[in-house]
């Protein structure tokens, strides 16, 4: 029996799967979507109302779902690590700046993954969850696309694009009373 991972929720802004266990570093990609006037980003992931909570499943028996997922230490968000890294919204570096715009030009490190491997449920499978969360072709994250089409905003640039994703679905476990998740 596969074990079962609690503490999970979607952030507000970026839309992607996030654990609560937050530092200073996890960094939300809606900082690069606001200026960067007045230094480095400070926005931290943030729950919606009601905090909706989800479980994630540790281990890596396809049978569960698509196995090879990953969290990342510094940005705190579920990814699907590929042979090319990609970028995480926690590991921004300034490499030059715009003209005539206070705006740094950024390069991103890649995520950083903890030693726990991951699997994420096929929406059609039979253990349920809740459906349309699907996976970024630029940042490689679990995100949420919402019945408005709204798909949050990615690190990649713009909006998550989830092109050639399947459709996952994450189990609910419960609701607790919002609380943003703040920089210490």
């Amino acid at each position: 029996m596969a074990e079962v991972q609690a503490g999970w929720f979607q952030c507000l802004f970026c839309q992607c799967l996030v654990h609560e266990s937050v530092s200073r570093d996890h960094i939300c990609a809606v900082q690069y979507g606001q200026s960067w006037i007045g230094g480095p980003p400070t926005t931290a992931h943030m729950s919606g109302t009601p905090r909706i909570n989800y479980l994630v499943t540790r281990g890596d028996d396809p049978a569960e779902g698509q196995p090879g997922w990953r969290w990342c230490t510094a940005c705190s968000s579920l990814f699907f690590p590929r042979k090319a890294p990609t970028p995480c919204p926690a590991r921004a570096r300034v490499v030059g700046m715009m003209q005539g715009v206070p705006r740094p030009i950024l390069e991103f490190d890649a995520h950083v993954a903890d030693g726990a491997h991951y699997v994420v449920r096929w929406q059609d499978s039979p253990q349920g969850g809740q459906p349309g969360w699907r996976h970024c072709r630029h940042c490689t994250s679990l995100f949420f696309v919402r019945e408005s089409g709204e798909q949050g905003i990615c690190v990649g640039g713009g909006s998550h694009d989830a092109t050639g994703s399947g459709n996952y679905a994450i189990q609910v476990d419960s609701p607790r009373p919002s609380r943003p998740l703040l920089r210490r």
